[in-house]
């Protein structure tokens, strides 16, 4: 009898049209939370893909610029390895290994010795009796030594236009060489604008160098790494060439920008596959600045989404959840 009342009651209670609008708002709440949680889960999980592509994209990179810096050491063998390594030889060389093919990026591989100013007449002789009477060291300046590049392939037109260069010139080169002649371990270069660029499509660039010091010579201080020092090897870059040649077109829904050194500013931006108007658009829902040492110098890797990535995220289970809570 008393459960009959009970049972009467709650069902004249829930008759009223104030339970029927209770049911209704802890209907939405929970509609409302479950969204919630759903939307927060699709998120986590968009953020972890673009994490991943993220750390995709820099280990390329890193791992790409390390095959370029075993290249180098190769050059450096080969040196170490012989009396005396002719022009003849250094072409066969790197032709062998077939840059172009294998480490799309690299603009060309060269050979820089130093050149004492006692020696500058001799050693401008010697290469013009070679078969390029033209040749001379440039910019002219004064100085106690000289470094022009004096082997350099593929020796095609663009190159040619860095032949007799004297790197050590250029305040950002001579930075990195004497960094390299002092350590002994390879070192990258800052920005630049290789002596190769013409006046068309114009790139920042940069070059990575490896010393060589003379045989039998002790090379376990920094003078006597300077006593010791004979030549470079080194390979010269085209930013957008290089990053392009690594990922290609692999990440079409992320923006990626290269920027030299660890200052994030737009005046040191060497590559980026973004409009010139990107930073007067909306902030990217989600972005990674990756700071990486390569060759001893710092570079930051600025990865964002673009529209097309959000795109990509699936959201059907959040209006799932939305119309069956309604």
């Amino acid at each position: 009898m008393i459960n009959a009342i009970r049972q009467g009651s709650i069902l004249d209670w829930l008759s009223r049209p104030i339970a029927a609008w209770i049911v209704l708002v802890i209907s939405l709440c929970f509609t409302a939370f479950a969204w919630q949680l759903s939307d927060r889960s699709i998120e986590e999980r968009a953020q972890d893909r673009f994490n991943a592509d993220s750390q995709s994209i820099v280990k390329q990179i890193q791992d790409r610029m390390r095959d370029y810096e075993q290249v180098l050491r190769s050059g450096v063998g080969l040196f170490m390895s012989s009396h005396d390594v002719s022009r003849a030889e250094w072409h066969t060389y790197v032709e062998e290994l077939n840059l172009a093919e294998v480490y799309p990026g690299m603009q060309a591989m060269g050979v820089s010795p130093k050149i004492n100013a006692k020696d500058i007449q001799k050693h401008i002789t010697s290469v013009r009796a070679e078969g390029f009477p033209a040749y001379n060291i440039y910019p002219l300046r004064e100085s106690d030594a000289y470094y022009p590049v004096l082997y350099i392939e593929p020796f095609n037109e663009r190159n040619q236009r860095a032949f007799g260069y004297d790197m050590f010139s250029h305040p950002v080169r001579r930075n990195a060489m004497t960094k390299a002649i002092d350590s002994g371990q390879p070192t990258l270069s800052g920005a630049i604008t290789l002596v190769q660029e013409s006046g068309q499509n114009i790139q920042r660039g940069f070059l990575y160098y490896l010393p060589v010091y003379k045989k039998n010579m002790p090379v376990d201080t920094v003078e006597q790494r300077r006593k010791a020092f004979d030549l470079f090897v080194y390979g010269a870059f085209r930013a957008n060439d290089l990053i392009f040649g690594i990922l290609s077109n692999a990440h079409p829904t992320l923006g990626i920008e290269l920027f030299d050194g660890a200052q994030e500013a737009p005046s040191e931006i060497i590559y980026t596959n973004l409009p010139e108007q990107r930073f007067n658009t909306i902030a990217p829902v989600f972005r990674n600045d990756m700071h990486i040492t390569v060759g001893g110098h710092q570079w930051v890797i600025r990865i964002t989404s673009k529209p097309a990535f959000i795109a990509t995220i699936n959201k059907n289970q959040n209006y799932i959840i939305l119309i069956s809570g309604l």
